[in-house]
């Protein structure tokens, strides 16, 4: 988190140079910056204590054993939620500035396209991750792999959410035990997906699905098979080894398999823009 903070401070003063000048005159907005962030301040708190509850309730019916594998299997779940908060984050200003100026059709068509790059992002963490599910968390220990199946269960329900894309929003309810706390958290995520889904299509009539998503499934489905034969080919044991194997493997795979199927003119124009911004960081493209 402090170098995190560090290197946010850094890129802020590259990117924003005036502000971090100390000559520069401070004007403080203070009703205008609370007005805007607090009821985002609010959302993001209330969704962390969700987060622990369903620890906190664990912790009132089992022992404290299960409730340490059960944090870790939800936690490791998460990382197929990693995607939608990326793209959250990166084309929620977008979204704004295109309604603030009416530009629906622009808004409509960027709303289909985000949608199935979450969801392909998505999917190439998911799939990795339940099927992996047991090697990932042998990492803490062996004791640890019994909440693979939560793993699964948890982190489909992210995925179902991811794909929804722009529409959907992060939810994770409490619960009681390890099976019906997985469950739900899966359910209410799905639950949740179908809800914005069905608001964001009855009052913008803009629909995120489309046959793309086929192409990503397909792709998904490849490079699982291509995965799980090459584990059996290999006899990998549980653990690290087999994740750090059968996990870059699966990714190469999905990339291989989605280019082969074909690339649309949105999907060359975003690929273009993620490897312009990787260069200009990486400090390859500043002669460009």
């Amino acid at each position: 988190m402090v170098a995190g903070s560090i290197l946010a401070l850094c890129y802020v003063r590259r990117l924003m140079p005036a502000p971090a000048d100390r000559k520069a005159p401070a004007t403080y907005e203070a009703r205008e910056v609370l007005g805007a962030s607090g009821p985002m301040m609010a959302a993001r708190i209330t969704g962390y204590a969700n987060s622990w509850g369903m620890v906190w309730t664990l912790g009132l019916f089992v022992l404290a054993g299960e409730v340490g594998i059960y944090n870790a299997a939800s936690r490791t779940a998460t990382l197929s939620g990693l995607v939608l908060l990326a793209f959250d984050g990166i084309l929620s200003p977008v979204i704004s500035n295109l309604y603030r100026r009416s530009s629906m059709d622009h808004l409509n068509r960027l709303h289909v396209d985000g949608s199935c790059w979450i969801f392909t992002g998505s999917l190439a963490i998911f799939l990795p991750t339940a099927l992996l599910s047991k090697d990932v968390l042998a990492v803490f220990g062996n004791e640890f792999v019994a909440g693979w199946l939560a793993v699964a269960v948890i982190a489909a329900g992210y995925l179902v959410s991811s794909s929804a894309g722009l529409t959907a929003r992060r939810w994770r309810p409490s619960s009681t035990s390890w099976g019906a706390a997985a469950l739900a958290t899966g359910t209410g995520l799905s639950l949740v997906n179908a809800l914005t889904v069905f608001l964001v299509r009855r009052l913008r009539g803009s629909w995120p699905y489309n046959r793309l998503y086929l192409k990503s499934l397909a792709a998904g489905l490849l490079a699982a098979l291509g995965v799980s034969l090459l584990r059996w080919a290999l006899a990998l044991p549980e653990g690290i080894v087999a994740a750090l194997v059968l996990g870059p493997t699966f990714l190469a795979l999905f990339a291989v398999v989605i280019v082969a199927l074909g690339l649309s003119d949105s999907d060359r124009q975003f690929s273009m823009a993620f490897w312009t911004a990787v260069r200009r960081v990486s400090g390859t493209g500043r002669g460009a």
